[in-house]
């Protein structure tokens, strides 16, 4: 019995991310260069070859994820289906279409089981250039609550973006503040 327990709690472990500080200050991710005001842990888990997930409390309650240099023709995540196939990213996207390309993405990403309500589409200054930003909503898989804020910016006919997103009554609004200087000090 002892050796089963043993077994166990090894394969438990083995499924879980590994964690790494980022500490508070300056980063570059992906090609995107953010100051942090405080620290992060990121994770080894990816929902993409170009990205990077960093998170407070776990990747189910908050999640920051960077995905850099996606080019003409390339999928924002991989593909976990053939039935629901990633849409592709294209240079000539308008924001809008950009805003839909997220959407479709993380709706695929997760079997298309979600309804992403996505708002607020608008102009995002930034250091050196002008991105897109917009909020979303939707419930996650265990019907929990979730907000999101995607900002992202084309440069060199590549797409970069970063999407927070977090269980929408406590971990969202605790680090909006946060994302929010993270996104206004983004330069590429």
């Amino acid at each position: 019995m002892k050796k089963i327990s043993i077994l166990a709690l090894a394969c438990m472990l083995a499924a879980c991310a590994h964690y790494s500080l980022a500490p508070e200050g300056a980063h570059t991710v992906q090609g995107m260069s953010f100051v942090s005001t405080t620290d992060w842990n990121k994770s080894s888990l990816r929902s993409g070859a170009k990205s990077e997930v960093w998170t407070k409390d776990g990747e189910r309650l908050n999640q920051l994820t960077f995905i850099g240099g996606i080019k003409d023709g390339q999928t924002i995540f991989t593909s976990r289906s053939k039935e629901l196939p990633m849409p592709e990213f294209r240079a000539n996207m308008l924001p809008n279409e950009l805003m839909e390309l997220v959407v479709t993405s993380l709706k695929n990403s997760s079997g298309g089981e979600l309804v992403i309500d996505a708002t607020n589409l608008r102009p995002q200054r930034l250091q050196g250039s002008i991105g897109f930003r917009f909020d979303m909503s939707y419930y996650d898989s265990n019907g929990l609550a979730r907000r999101a804020d995607c900002i992202m910016v084309k440069k060199d006919d590549r797409l970069n973006l970063i999407i927070f997103s977090a269980a929408g009554m406590h971990y969202y609004p605790k680090e909006a503040a946060e994302v929010d200087s993270i996104f206004s000090s983004l330069q590429l």
